[in-house]
C-alpha cells in the first residue's frame, strides 16, 4: 500500500482544485464554440451584420459598424474569414475571458492556432472579445 505524506496530499489537492477552477463549464464551452462557428459561418457568407453582432461591445466600439469589421478581418485574418476547415481544442478561463483554442486551416495548406477570447456579458450571453493567431504547420490543440 503506498501512502502519501499529508503534505504531499494537501499539494496535490488544491492543485486540482485550482485546476478545476481554470477549466471552463461543458455547457459554456459549447455556447461558445457554436457562437464562433455561427460567425464563421457569417465570414463564408459575407454576413457581416451577423459576424459583427457576435462581437464584444468594445469590439462594436472600435470598428464601428459591420462593413468596417468584415473588412478588417478580411484583411488581417484571412483564415478566420475562409477557412478551409477548422476543429475545437479544449479551453480554459483566464482573467475573467474564456479561452477557446481552434485549430484553421487554410484553402493553400497554412495553419494557425487560434485563440479566441470569450466574454460573457451581464445577461448571460457569450461574445468574442478577440483572436490572436499562432501560424503553425502542425499545432496540437
Amino acid at each position: 500500500m503506498h501512502c502519501m505524506t499529508p503534505v504531499l496530499l494537501v499539494a496535490m489537492l488544491f492543485g486540482n482544485a485550482a485546476r478545476a477552477q481554470n477549466a471552463a463549464a461543458p455547457s459554456d464551452q459549447t455556447l461558445v464554440q457554436h457562437i464562433i462557428t455561427e460567425q464563421i459561418d457569417a465570414f463564408r457568407r459575407d454576413d457581416a451584420m451577423t459576424a459583427f453582432s457576435l462581437a464584444a461591445p468594445h469590439i462594436k466600439a472600435m470598428f464601428g459598424d459591420a462593413s468596417h469589421f468584415l473588412a478588417m478581418v478580411r484583411q488581417a485574418y484571412p483564415l478566420v474569414y475562409r477557412p478551409r476547415a477548422f476543429i475545437f481544442g479544449s479551453s480554459t478561463i483566464s482573467h475573467g475571458l474564456l479561452i477557446q483554442k481552434v485549430q484553421l486551416m487554410g484553402e493553400n495548406g497554412d495553419e494557425a492556432l487560434a485563440l479566441y477570447q470569450m466574454e460573457k456579458e451581464a445577461d448571460g450571453s457569450w461574445h468574442i472579445a478577440g483572436c490572436s493567431l499562432i501560424e503553425s504547420k502542425s499545432q496540437e490543440i
